[in-house]
């Protein structure tokens, strides 16, 4: 696992040296077009409608909590929220962020992959561009089942690691080695695990929608 540490630390320095630039690329209009149209809109209202009172919800690496106050907004009667991240600067933002709206959500400086077993349970885990960070199969298991330990029986995982602006190209490079794929379509979410050589990242013709398909149906 001496990989996944050295990533882990790597992402911490990038994220701590970038949280204030990194709040304001959140900002940006793609991210409520198509990010948050897919993990909210298309994933979560459509499967979680009656999610409510004494829910409990996960948002793994959250970094300012954008998407955890969202989460927030659209389930008032939660009885838990928590956001997770890496970043001690992006924790710091979320929790500035959560002393002056105040909305009962909970911000921890932890790596995902040593967060203690919640008790109890989560409903929903959440974790968008953070699957990514795997290296090969067997660590993104390794993720995958840390993140369904903190899931109570029958509850629901939704993770998103597309960019929808980033091409094949943009992936060719040692940071960004995707094992996991969600894209986001209009109509609905289609997942795909794919084995991808280092030298030449692979996109399944079936699931992959060009971003500017996506945002020309969108508009």
């Amino acid at each position: 696992m001496a990989v996944v540490a050295d990533i882990s630390h790597d992402a911490k320095e990038i994220y701590d040296s970038i949280a204030e630039q990194y709040v304001e690329v959140k900002k940006a209009p793609h991210r409520t077009a198509v990010e948050q149209y897919t993990l909210f809109d298309v994933m979560l209202l459509k499967n979680e409608p009656e999610l409510g009172k004494g829910a409990r919800i996960l948002d793994m690496a959250c970094g300012d909590g954008h998407c955890t106050r969202k989460l927030r907004e659209l389930f008032p009667e939660a009885s838990y929220i928590c956001g997770l991240d890496i970043s001690s600067s992006m924790i710091d933002i979320a929790k500035q962020c959560e002393s002056q709206l105040q909305q009962n959500i909970d911000y921890i400086n932890v790596d995902g992959k040593d967060l203690p077993i919640s008790e109890p349970l989560y409903d929903i885990v959440t974790a968008a561009y953070y699957l990514n960070y795997a290296q090969t199969r067997d660590e993104l298991c390794v993720m995958i089942k840390g993140i369904f330990d903190q899931l109570k029986p029958g509850g629901s995982f939704y993770a998103m690691n597309e960019n929808p602006f980033s091409t094949v190209e943009g992936f060719n490079n040692p940071m960004h080695k995707k094992y996991i794929y969600i894209y986001s379509k209009i109509e609905g979410v289609t997942m795909c695990i794919l084995s991808i050589p280092e030298s030449r990242p692979q996109l399944h013709p079936l699931t992959h929608t060009p971003s500017t398909e996506i945002l020309m149906k969108h508009d």
